[in-house]
């Protein structure tokens, strides 16, 4: 697992992003899109916070107390 230290997400390369509350990823406390809208809206949450998110297997993550934003490009 690599953090960023300045990140640049490809969001054309990004497939669908996840937001939800902290403790599962199934899509039961949060939601899975597809659209680009949301996936700009997404990385580009991301991208604020860039210092705080990793990047494993294809997957921007970005987690705290409080959210989970993931974003996919696999």
């Amino acid at each position: 697992m690599t953090t960023a230290t300045k990140i640049d997400i490809n969001v054309a390369a990004v497939t669908k992003v996840y937001s939800g509350r902290p403790g599962c990823g199934c899509g039961c406390k949060g939601t899975y899109w597809t659209d680009m809208r949301n996936i700009v809206r997404i990385t580009k949450i991301m991208q604020a916070r860039a210092d705080e998110v990793t990047f494993e297997d294809g997957i921007y993550s970005l987690q705290d107390e409080n959210r989970y934003y993931w974003a996919y490009t696999v």
